[in-house]
């Protein structure tokens, strides 16, 4: 934990609908609203430095999220293609199984 030495005390004013919007994040992450603001600001400010730090950093962190989403897209895609190949043999299974042959008509025997 910091030190009190380490920690200076602020107050904000704030529009109401930031407030709320705050408030309500806060809660559904389970933090308190301090914690809340803490960390979205850390994120704004670290998410600052990387911008500041150059486009090649920014592009190399976009890039990597965008390539394990298309990883994720083409894993996704491949199962989707599996369950239509088993949806489609086991439809063909059912018509197959209920494919039965009609009984031969009652015919008068030939001699």
């Amino acid at each position: 934990m910091e030190k009190d030495q380490d920690i200076v005390r602020t107050s904000l004013r704030l529009p109401k609908t930031l407030y709320d919007r705050i408030f309500e994040a806060a809660e559904s992450r389970g933090v308190t609203m301090h914690a809340e603001i803490l960390t979205r600001l850390t994120f704004a400010m670290d998410f600052d430095d990387k911008i500041n730090e150059g486009p090649s950093e920014l592009a190399e962190v976009l890039t990597k999220k965008l390539d394990t989403q298309e990883a994720l897209m083409r894993e996704t895609r491949e199962e989707i293609s599996i369950m239509k190949a088993w949806l489609r043999t086991e439809r063909e299974k059912r018509e197959a199984s209920s494919e039965v042959p009609s009984p031969k008509s009652p015919g008068k025997d030939k001699r």
